[in-house]
């Protein structure tokens, strides 16, 4: 089990937020655990100290849990284009892994929070990449692959995932954003979802798996309602096709848990297909027959999709 480093300072609490999306988007990735962490604060007065012990939130981090871990996600508010003083404090500590070489090849991502959309978030997430860049490590960005990096209308960035918070920090984070966190944290899980040969395997999968079921719910509908249904009229039967809307918008959004659990239900309607394909005739016999063809493209293009979303090749 490797550890990737989530590493954050949060003033106002949405950069810690964003932290926990980041780290359960690490923890979908197989053999995978994300490390949370955070910075205790800098003060102009030398007097002041934090406790050892934050009162909440994540332990502050040690320079051992940077030397420990296989990857980092920096995440952190902006200061005028720039990262918190708190993670540049910490970050000015660690020469000594610079010197040795300690963080080079690993790979790293950056997160940011700002209160408006033009608030500094690419300005910030460049400057946060330089002092990794000197470390050598491998930044990780967000590919267009991600459907939510076309959709969103608040953050997110081909640099790093980011949240717009408002001037009062009262907008809570979307579900773009969210999504965008998770993709970070996958994308910095594993080293093999950087190669284009996994990101077209993944994508034509997901392509593969909504065709599938769009066309299942399709084929439940006008199967019971209008092609062969068991009375004439329409079937009650059409209610079937309910169960199959239920993972459409995390199919959709590309979610693996999603496609974990509905790779899973589509069993139910496979089986259904194989008892109503020998026991029928006519043309309710061949829709059988059709929908268990789409149960099998939906199983197997789900699965192909979480072990390109989670495993190495």
């Amino acid at each position: 089990m490797k550890d990737i480093l989530v590493l954050y300072y949060s003033r106002n609490g949405a950069v810690e937020q964003m932290a926990r999306y980041v780290a359960r988007g690490v923890e979908h990735v197989v053999g995978v655990a994300a490390r949370v962490r955070t910075v205790p604060r800098v003060s102009s007065v030398c007097e002041a100290t934090e406790p050892q012990v934050p009162a909440s939130g994540a332990p502050y981090v040690q320079l051992s849990d940077l030397e420990e871990c296989a990857g980092l996600a920096l995440g952190s508010p902006t200061r005028f284009g720039n990262m918190a003083a708190p993670l540049k404090y910490f970050l000015d500590s660690t020469s000594s892994f610079w010197l040795k070489g300690t963080l080079a090849g690993k790979p790293a991502a950056v997160f940011t929070s700002t209160a408006t959309m033009h608030g500094g978030q690419e300005a910030t997430l460049l400057s946060m990449m330089v002092p990794l860049l000197h470390h050598g490590m491998l930044i990780v960005g967000l590919p267009y692959t991600a459907p939510e990096l076309n959709s969103t209308s608040s953050g997110g960035t081909p640099y790093g995932a980011s949240h717009v918070g408002g001037t009062t920090n009262d907008r809570p984070i979307s579900t773009e954003e969210k999504s965008l966190c998770s993709a970070a944290g996958i994308m910095i899980g594993h080293d093999d979802a950087l190669t284009p040969r996994n990101h077209g395997r993944r994508v034509l999968a997901h392509y593969a798996s909504v065709a599938t079921l769009l066309a299942l719910i399709a084929l439940g509908l006008t199967w019971e309602l209008w092609w062969a249904p068991l009375r004439p009229g329409g079937s009650m039967l059409a209610f079937k096709v309910l169960p199959l809307t239920l993972p459409l918008p995390g199919i959709l959004r590309g979610r693996i848990y999603t496609y974990q659990w509905a790779s899973m239900l589509i069993l139910a309607y496979f089986t259904e297909g194989v008892v109503r394909a020998y026991s029928e005739r006519g043309l309710s016999a061949q829709l059988a027959l059709f929908e268990v063809l789409l149960t099998l493209i939906f199983f197997v293009s789900s699965i192909f999709y979480v072990r390109a979303s989670t495993r190495k090749n």
